[in-house]
């Protein structure tokens, strides 16, 4: 009988696997977006600025631009608008394999002045 029952037993669950790093530049790209999508704009604003400083080097980071560019144009901000576009046409290494991105910039940085 205790054969029986050894075999009738499911098998150990495998470990788990180890917890990796959070993805915090993500995180916070969801929840800057959040604010942005119910016309929060001044919050996502200074998210999408903060991931864009603090991770600049994530994907989230490319991905904060034109929803940062918007919420600028939106706002009024056309002097934040033209700092920003400035400054990330002279970051060559964030816009590597990025052409969309450039040429969006290049157009912005070409719009005549308020």
């Amino acid at each position: 009988m205790a054969a029986c029952k050894d075999r009738a037993e499911p098998p150990p669950a495998p470990a788990p696997a180890p917890a990796g790093p959070p993805e915090l530049p993500n995180i916070e790209m969801i929840a800057v977006h959040e604010r942005y999508a119910y016309g929060w704009l001044d919050d996502a604003r200074r998210g999408y600025e903060e991931i864009l400083r603090e991770h600049r080097d994530s994907e989230a980071a490319a991905l904060s631009v034109a929803p940062l560019l918007d919420a600028l144009r939106r706002a009024g901000r056309a002097a934040d608008l033209r700092r920003w576009v400035t400054s990330l046409l002279a970051d060559t290494r964030f816009l590597a394999g990025k052409p969309a991105l450039r040429e969006l910039l290049e157009g912005l940085r070409d719009l005549p002045p308020p």
